[in-house]
C-alpha cells in the first residue's frame, strides 16, 4: 500500500506539472489575443475565466478518458486489492475530485499571470 502512494504522489506531481506546463504555454501563444482583448476593455477576471476554462475543459476530456481506461484496466488489477471492488465509485470519485483540484489550481497560476499583462506590452510580444 506505502509503494502504491507513493507512486500516485508521484503521479500527482507529474499530472499537475504538466496542466500547468500546458496551460501555460498555451497561454504564453495567446498574449498577442489577450492583450488585444485587454485593449477593447475586456477585464482580469474575464481574462482568468478565458483562461481557466480552456484549460479546464482540457482537464474534464482527460479525465473523462482516464476514467474509461481505469474501469478497463482495474479489472485486470482485481487481485491486488484487498477489501475493496476494482470500480469503488468512493475511490474513483475521491481520484477525480483530487485530480480537479489540483488541476483548477494549475490553470489558475499561468490565468493570474495573463490576466496581469500590460496590454501594450503583449500587443508588441513576438
Amino acid at each position: 500500500g506505502t509503494v502504491f502512494l507513493i507512486f500516485a504522489g508521484g503521479a500527482l506531481l507529474l499530472a499537475s506539472i504538466g496542466i500547468y506546463a500546458v496551460v501555460a504555454q498555451t497561454t504564453a501563444r495567446r498574449t498577442r489575443e489577450i492583450g488585444m482583448r485587454m485593449a477593447l476593455g475586456a477585464t482580469s477576471p474575464s481574462i482568468q475565466r478565458l483562461v481557466v476554462g480552456r484549460g479546464l475543459k482540457q482537464l474534464a476530456v482527460g479525465s473523462a478518458l482516464g476514467l474509461a481506461i481505469a474501469f478497463a484496466v482495474m479489472r485486470l488489477a482485481r487481485e491486488l486489492l484487498y477489501g475493496v471492488s476494482p470500480t469503488d465509485p468512493v475511490v474513483f470519485g475521491s481520484v477525480v475530485a483530487i485530480i480537479a483540484v489540483v488541476g483548477l489550481l494549475a490553470c489558475w497560476l499561468p490565468a493570474r499571470r495573463a490576466a496581469a499583462l500590460d496590454p501594450l506590452k503583449a500587443l508588441r510580444h513576438d
